[in-house]
């Protein structure tokens, strides 16, 4: 079905994205692409649908999808080709997502008709196991959680039946019953049809339980591919023994109940009293939350997807003011509940780095400029001298090459313009921190290392740090104690029993 031959995508520096890659997949195959991020494992699935990403070029060689090649197909045929054969669900739902269009608009229209009953569309949300699913049709992309839209995303690209489906890190922000409900959903589609698919992910784990054969990509080369049952057990390569070695597998010990830790001659970072909060749907999150996060401490938000962790976390931020009753206390004095009636310095004093990395960069500006606003912002004596250095130091935590710099946005892969997101965080020096599943599109090397920041960060500097998550593994590798939300309004605190730094098990 696909044909990748020596093919050749180069930047603008002339250096390979990917480097005379090299492959067959077969007609009803499932190949799992997996990696470091800036692999070029994106780049390889755009060429399917005849795609270049900004910034880079095709250099040499050529791919073939039903015996035709995408990117020297004439304008009018790929878009016949894109329409009729190739579905695609990228990493950022919300730019898949109108964001004017409602639910139920964007269904009928990856559907390809005018109006389809409701209960067809309540019947494809519903086996992707959103809850409720008939008060998501009137709503916009904006007054969903990521998880949700990344499902409603997904439920857009099997809409047609496809012959090639590329599904880019689809289960990147799900908690594990939503996995498991999106790959059951995939499971149904493959046991209908005999749809091809491309599966980008980072996770191991999951390529391992949906792909037949498995590939690793390397600096822009295919380093080898083998059956999927086969990678984990007799890996080839370096590289692969290496994403193998990072996986996180700490597992949380918890206990039924268990009070805050008693820090009695400290003032909180962030304290919340009976914090009262509405989702942007109007109903109420949760019991009134009362918590508290000292410097150095780490504290987990669990919950399913939707349940309003991040409706929580931007009560915080100040980004969303729907706090019903209660307040919110940060270094022993309120703190105002709009961002804007803020002073500049407790603006920087809480920085959260959002789920959708996209949304949060200015896609005109380079890396650069935007890293220098936030250093600037932060000090502003500092000369130009330091503010290059300050830079390079950020870099360096969260593991970028000084290369980027001059690169805008849309020409990174998702796991960089994610760990651009973090460096713009801390370039602004926070003393609070919330993080929103920041690190769920990163590879599990990349993801240890920026952990392992974030746990320096917290000990030796004494940065307090909320941590948004749904995978027990993050939680206890980075914070203290977990927040845990329920379907049935409750909330609890308990402990984590972390383990050593620098090895979780």
């Amino acid at each position: 079905m696909i044909t990748f031959d020596r093919l050749d995508v180069r930047n603008e520096s002339d250096y390979p994205v990917l480097d005379r890659v090299s492959t067959s997949i077969s007609d009803g195959e499932v190949r799992a692409f997996v990696g470091e991020s800036g692999s070029g494992k994106t780049t390889l699935a755009l060429t399917v649908l005849g795609q270049i990403r900004p910034g880079l070029h095709h250099n040499a060689g050529t791919v073939t999808v039903a015996g035709v090649d995408p990117l020297r197909s004439a304008r009018t045929a790929l878009r016949a080709h894109r329409r009729t054969m190739v579905s695609w669900l990228g990493q950022d739902p919300s730019l898949s997502l109108t964001p004017w269009r409602t639910v139920r608009q964007l269904l009928n229209e990856a559907c390809g008709i005018r109006r389809a009953p409701d209960e067809q569309l309540t019947g494809m949300l519903a086996s992707l196991g959103l809850d409720k699913p008939h008060t998501l049709l009137n709503r916009v992309p904006s007054e969903l959680s990521g998880g949700q839209r990344r499902r409603v995303a997904f439920a857009r690209a099997i809409a047609r039946n496809p012959e090639v489906l590329i599904l880019d890190e689809p289960t990147s922000g799900l908690d594990p019953q939503a996995i498991d409900d999106l790959l059951a959903a995939f499971t149904e589609l493959r046991t209908h049809s005999a749809v091809t698919v491309l599966f980008i992910t980072h996770d191991l784990v999951i390529a391992e339980r949906v792909a037949d054969t498995i590939s690793v990509l390397h600096q822009g080369r295919l380093i080898e591919t083998q059956a999927a049952g086969d990678l984990r057990r007799e890996p080839h390569s370096e590289s692969t023994r290496a994403l193998l070695s990072a996986e996180l597998r700490a597992s949380p010990r918890t206990a039924a109940v268990a009070p805050p830790l008693n820090r009695p001659n400290t003032t909180p970072v962030l304290e919340l009293r009976r914090l009262d909060v509405v989702t942007p749907a109007g109903t109420r999150l949760t019991d009134p939350v009362d918590a508290t996060v000292q410097a150095g401490e780490g504290l987990a938000i669990l919950g399913p997807s939707g349940i309003g962790k991040s409706t929580l976390a931007s009560t915080i931020v100040g980004s969303h003011a729907a706090a019903a009753g209660g307040s919110i206390i940060f270094e022993g004095e309120p703190l105002p509940s709009r961002f804007e009636s803020r002073p500049p310095g407790l603006r920087r004093a809480i920085q959260l780095i959002p789920q959708d990395p996209a949304a949060s960069l200015n896609p005109a500006l380079t890396v650069r400029t935007q890293l220098r606003r936030a250093v600037h912002r932060a000090d502003p004596a500092l000369l130009r001298s330091a503010v290059d250095r300050r830079i390079e130091e950020i870099l360096q935590q969260v593991h970028l090459p000084s290369d980027l710099l001059h690169r805008r946005p849309p020409t990174l892969s998702g796991g960089q313009a994610q760990r651009v997101a973090i460096a713009r965080a801390l370039a602004h020096r926070p003393r609070l921190l919330i993080c929103d599943e920041s690190t769920a599109a990163l590879d599990p090397t990349v993801q240890r290392g920026i952990l392992d920041t974030l746990n320096e960060l917290r000990t030796g500097a004494g940065l307090a740090l909320i941590v948004i998550t749904h995978y027990p593994k993050v939680a206890a590798h980075t914070c203290d104690r977990v927040l845990e939300l329920s379907p049935s309004g409750h909330y609890a605190i308990h402990p984590i029993t972390r383990p050593r730094p620098g090895n979780p098990r």
